[in-house]
């Protein structure tokens, strides 16, 4: 939600079925003070539900019904415009995501599944996510000149994750299968999710850190070149990201009526021990041209160079580097007041993973779009169409 321009309070509440809830809620304004316009916003999200499926129970888990989720969602925005020859506006924004459910990866047989679509085995109990997210960013816009801008963000973002999440199912004998195995063969180890039977569960902790942080600046400037006006829009930018993963196994040994008799909270990283980490420069330009009253043509280009790292235990380690261009052209050609002709052609790449790159010498995707169509807006704005053809070819 936006900073709003006068005093406004938001609150809007939610009551349905599983016990489900939903709030969301804002106040904020905006007023002059000695040193500038001052803004405020603050806004908060919550939900919460006990879920629509139902676990099986077994001697000592009765809570079968708690199957749900809930979440919570604090933001803060702040902007400051101080009183400058140029116009110039300050935004502060920090955001935090709270997020816990009670849900995994197994599932149900076919023939479990045509008899109660919303059961959920024993075994799948311990099948937790739980995950924080803060998010936030200092952006400053300033009027360089009456035809000149300049936009810098400074940003950072932080997510945690650990799904505990069932792995795979033990017999009593100690072999193992994974839950599609398990799920599809049958016998004993689909005893032993179901709770029947004495075996072992590992359920794993799918433990994970990621943040990305980085600097973005952007220029815009009206000029005239060549006599025709001109709109050029220039950018850069540094941005960093990295992923940890350090996981482990926890194997829960169940007597025959799916009682937890022993457990072993295992060796944190025995189940993933990896750091990747990506840094990357961008620098994009393009320049929209008014070749007359009715056509206006729009080229651009953007490189980019990305250094990778990656490690896990082993170990194993390794660096690499990508250097990338793409380009592309737009054409915009008014017929008349209410019609128009869009076209254009541009390039794309998607950058694999440090460890995929380095470790699998998996190159960049590429790709190759092109797009032509009409576009239709009647006088009275009452209403408008568009239409596009379009085709994108991928290696």
């Amino acid at each position: 939600t936006e900073i709003p321009d006068t005093a406004t309070t938001y609150l809007k509440t939610l009551y349905g079925s599983n016990n489900e809830r939903r709030t969301h809620a804002y106040v904020g304004d905006t007023f002059d003070t000695d040193s500038g316009r001052l803004g405020i916003l603050l806004e908060g999200y919550l939900r919460n539900s006990d879920g629509f499926k139902s676990i099986d129970t077994t001697s000592d888990f009765r809570d079968g019904e708690d199957t749900g989720f809930s979440k919570s969602e604090p933001m803060l925005k702040l902007s400051w415009e101080p009183k400058t020859t140029r116009y110039s506006r300050f935004e502060l924004k920090l955001g935090y995501t709270d997020f816990r459910a009670n849900e995994g990866y197994t599932g149900l047989t076919e023939e479990d599944f045509a008899a109660n679509p919303t059961r959920r085995y024993a075994g799948s109990r311990f099948d937790q996510m739980n995950s924080e997210h803060s998010r936030s960013y200092l952006r400053h816009f300033y009027e360089l000149a009456p035809e000149t801008t300049l936009t810098t963000t400074l940003y950072y973002n932080k997510f945690h994750r650990d799904w505990f999440k069932l792995n795979d199912v033990r017999d009593s004998n100690g072999d193992s299968l994974s839950l599609s195995q398990t799920l599809a063969g049958g016998g004993a180890h689909l005893d032993v999710l179901k709770g029947t039977a004495a075996g072992a569960l590992r359920v794993r902790h799918n433990n994970r850190n990621y943040r990305s942080y980085g600097i973005d600046s952007n220029i815009t400037h009206d000029h005239n070149l060549f006599d025709r006006e001109n709109s050029a829009n220039i950018g850069i930018r540094y941005h960093v990201d990295n992923v940890r993963r350090f996981q482990r196994n926890e194997l829960y040994t169940q007597d025959a009526n799916g009682a937890i008799i022993a457990r072993d909270p295992g060796v944190p990283g025995d189940a993933g021990d990896r750091d990747q980490t990506s840094k990357a420069l961008a620098i994009y330009a393009e320049n929209e041209i008014a070749i007359n009253d009715k056509l206006s043509v729009t080229p651009g280009l953007r490189w980019e160079t990305v250094d990778q790292h990656y490690w896990q235990a082993g170990p194993a380690e390794g660096t690499g580097n990508l250097n990338l261009m793409a380009g592309g052209i737009g054409a915009t050609y008014d017929y008349s007041e209410e019609l128009s002709l869009f076209g254009g052609i541009h390039q794309g790449y998607s950058v694999p993973g440090p460890r995929s790159a380095i470790r699998g010498d998996l190159k960049e995707e590429t790709s190759l779009g092109i797009e032509l169509g009409p576009r239709y807006r009647e006088k009275t704005g009452l209403w408008a169409a568009d239409a596009s053809f379009f085709l994108t070819n991928f290696s």
